[in-house]
């Protein structure tokens, strides 16, 4: 397992704010810290989100930008 957030470092992620790359393909998260700049990850990268996993809980805010589509829209 790879090397962990120090949530001293910056604090906790205050808020992520998930939306698509400019192709429209990857989804994409801006992290906002406690203090200290924000910081942006790939979100379906599990090692880069799984880094800061620490410093999320339960005031994080999260912001979901992706297009959604509804469920009758997915065919097989």
């Amino acid at each position: 397992m790879g090397k962990k957030y120090d949530v001293n470092s910056k604090g906790i992620i205050t808020a992520v704010r998930i939306y698509n790359d400019d192709k429209g393909m990857m989804p994409m998260a801006e992290l906002a810290f406690a203090y200290g700049e924000p910081v942006t990850i790939c979100w379906a990268d599990t090692e880069q989100r799984g880094f800061y996993m620490g410093a999320i809980n339960g005031y994080t805010l999260f912001f979901d930008e992706r297009e959604k589509v509804s469920f009758e829209n997915f065919r097989h």
